[in-house]
């Protein structure tokens, strides 16, 4: 029997940093203190393939995310190389065209899953600190896609980070997952409507 494809559950992904781990049923990071920041999963009306292309068009995020004001990949699309993207830490306003913060801070990142139609993630690594955002796309049986978040994070700080900024960082996740939903809701309408 084959293993299960990355977009179905019971399947493994490896992060090229921490190893394997199951998108659908997330393990800790290696090391101490570890813990999940957790985000639900949201339900997307739209083909798994137009999500993907959402969440990968960083040039467009300026227009939509939320959470996220800019995002470039720094050199190749691969694990190992680096990201830089420009946070938001909130307060969001989800209410349709309301106005899109500023990007917080500047953050630089390593890229630690790229797997194409299903998984980004990237993370912040170090001795006393690790944090890695797992973004993951998998198509449901009603041919909707799910959308998950989650940041998996361990070492000395973690505690503190957490409890100084989870909360944050869950608000953002969820800004992020709806702004996602609406606007891949509203492509995909559009493009069946040229079809």
């Amino acid at each position: 029997m084959d293993p299960p494809m990355p977009t179905q559950p019971g399947a493994v992904l490896t992060s090229s940093p921490f190893g394997p781990f199951d998108p659908f049923a997330p393990c800790d990071l290696p090391g101490r203190f570890a813990r999940i920041i957790d985000a639900e999963p949201v339900e997307i009306d739209a083909e798994l393939e137009q999500v993907w292309k959402i969440m990968t068009g960083f040039d467009r995020y300026p227009e939509w995310n939320p959470m996220n004001r800019f995002f470039r990949l720094d050199a190749e699309a691969r694990p190992g190389d680096t990201v830089t993207f420009g946070p938001v830490w909130g307060p969001y306003d989800l209410s349709e065209g309301a106005p899109l913060p500023e990007a917080g801070f500047t953050q630089n990142e390593t890229l630690t899953v790229w797997e194409e139609n299903c998984c980004l993630a990237y993370a912040v690594i170090s001795r006393a600190f690790n944090a890695e955002r797992v973004q993951h796309i998998s198509r449901l049986e009603n041919g909707k896609t799910r959308y998950h978040t989650f940041e998996r994070t361990s070492g000395l700080l973690s505690p503190v980070v957490r409890k100084l900024y989870a909360r944050r960082i869950l608000e953002g996740f969820d800004a992020n997952g709806l702004a996602l939903k609406r606007r891949a809701e509203s492509a995909d309408r559009d493009r069946r409507v040229q079809i």
